[in-house]
């Protein structure tokens, strides 16, 4: 088992995207994104990187197993909307959810077998028919392993030609993780041929990103089969956004258009709708200012602040020691007795990798089971470098500020909150101005005047988002007339 050391270069986005674009459109492109996750691990987490190489074929194989035995083998319908979920947390799933709610009955559901397993509840309300993709996949691979796997070693291969030297080990090192990859790439392809083969009335294909295999495979099958395709924005737009794949992108706000359309790789349609999943926080919005409100008057706001840290310490936008600078500005806070800080960790990111790179044993993690308006429910403030939950906190009357060091200024993509602080101390500071009763009025008149920047049609965003769909499947409805 060959373990990565410090030495090795990080791999980049940039880096892959290079060695990846002489096969755009096709399956080997489609795993460029899984396999940029896969390969930043070399640094963040070697041992897991060592061990996935090793048995990440068997955990595959087996989770299509599992998803096989609830398998229902039609694919057949006349649906009009495809909708595409390769993530159950709520920037995935969630995103897609206020839509599959209006437009369930007309819909079909395509999810990986976590998706379908830890959302079965809410799929069964919305009404959509659903097709497990793992299942369908694993149902699809019978007595071909073995020319699918050969398929897959010539692929690698001819990726492994254009892989510059300095990863030339770490690409060796994956070859199983990478091929592994590439077969579930090409079962999911066909299976995604045999849906539109077998469901003519399919209108639009709607994901919650552009660049995963499976997100990214229907895309290009439904462009190949003449259906438009919808990304609906699920976050903040990073590096593995670009370049987009699909024919329209439907944007929060005006200020996160500005920000795309200008990136190199933006090769979609933009459109400024809004955010559906934040359609939901405007009730919590008037609720919490009510109840500020009455704290206020009954003074008990003064002399304290409950913060909350939406943390990412997964993320392989920063390298490790990054991570430890962005943490290490919420110490000012821990020694200071009128701050209490919890911490809220990201569905993808552990206890225990937080507190290694944080060095702080006695601080305060949110349950798991907690959602976020409830852990915004009781706070203060909000702080954050980069998490989309930041946006959230604004949504519901939460003055937000970001930690933004100047090292890592150009990754903190497109957020511009009224409280920036470079370090601990600035932190502080500003979090000292929200004590007062007129800094903080002072402060959420500002952050209320950027709201509409970012989330455009709020709190109408569903109806506005797919009116926009409408639009367009109209216009193409138009051209294709006009062109018979």
């Amino acid at each position: 088992m060959w373990l990565p050391n410090s030495s090795m270069k990080p791999v980049t986005w940039n880096s892959i995207c290079d060695m990846f674009v002489p096969f755009a459109g096709s399956c080997l492109y489609s795993i460029r994104a899984d396999a940029f996750f896969h390969l930043a691990q070399a640094g963040s987490a070697p041992a897991k990187f060592a061990a996935k190489n090793s048995l990440y074929p068997a955990f595959a194989w087996g989770r299509a197993a599992r998803a096989r035995r609830g398998l229902d083998a039609s694919l057949a319908g006349d649906s009009r909307y495809l909708f595409i979920c390769d993530y159950a947390a709520e920037p995935g799933f969630g995103t897609l959810r206020p839509l599959l709610q209006k437009l369930g009955q007309e819909s079909l559901f395509v999810g990986l077998d976590d998706v379908v397993q830890a959302r079965a509840a809410e799929l069964t309300h919305v009404r959509a028919a659903l097709v497990n993709l793992d299942a369908e996949m694993f149902a699809s691979r019978k007595r071909r392993m073995g020319r699918l796997w050969t398929r897959a070693q010539k692929d690698f291969n001819l990726l492994l030609e254009g892989c510059p030297q300095e990863y030339q080990r770490q690409f060796v090192a994956s070859r199983n993780v990478m091929q592994t990859l590439l077969v579930r790439a090409y079962l999911y392809r066909e299976v995604y041929e045999r849906l539109f083969a077998k469901n003519r009335a399919l209108a639009a294909v709607v994901t919650h990103n552009d660049f995963t295999t499976s997100s990214y495979l229907a895309c290009v099958v439904a462009r190949e089969a003449g259906v438009k395709s919808f990304t609906l924005q699920h976050g903040f737009p990073t590096q593995e956004y670009f370049p987009t794949s699909a024919d329209h992108y439907l944007v929060w706000g005006q200020r996160f258009h500005d920000y795309m359309v200008v990136r190199p790789g933006m090769q979609s349609n933009l459109i400024v709708a809004g955010a559906p999943r934040f359609d939901g926080l405007a009730k919590a919005r008037n609720s919490r200012s009510a109840m500020r409100l009455k704290r206020e008057e009954n003074g008990n706001c003064a002399g304290r602040c409950d913060v909350v840290f939406f943390s990412q310490s997964h993320s392989p936008l920063f390298t490790e020691a990054e991570h430890r600078l962005i943490l290490a500005a919420l110490k000012p806070l821990l020694d200071d007795h009128r701050f209490h800080v919890v911490v809220r960790l990201h569905p993808q990111e552990t206890e225990k990798r937080f507190r290694r790179l944080s060095g702080f044993d006695r601080i305060t993690i949110a349950p798991r089971d907690l959602s976020l308006q409830e852990t915004l429910s009781s706070a203060d403030v909000a702080i954050s470098c980069n998490s989309t939950a930041m946006l959230e906190a604004m949504a519901v009357d939460v003055p937000v500020v970001q930690i933004a060091p100047e090292e890592l200024q150009d990754r903190l993509g497109i957020i511009e909150p009224c409280g920036v602080a470079r370090n601990g101390q600035e932190l502080r500071q500003c979090l000292q101005t929200l004590l007062l009763a007129e800094g903080r009025r002072i402060f959420m008149e500002k952050q209320n005047q950027l709201l509409h920047g970012y989330l455009s049609n709020f709190p109408h965003a569903t109806d506005a988002v797919c009116g926009s769909i409408e639009e367009e499947l109209v216009c193409n409805l138009d051209v294709v007339e006009a062109k018979v």
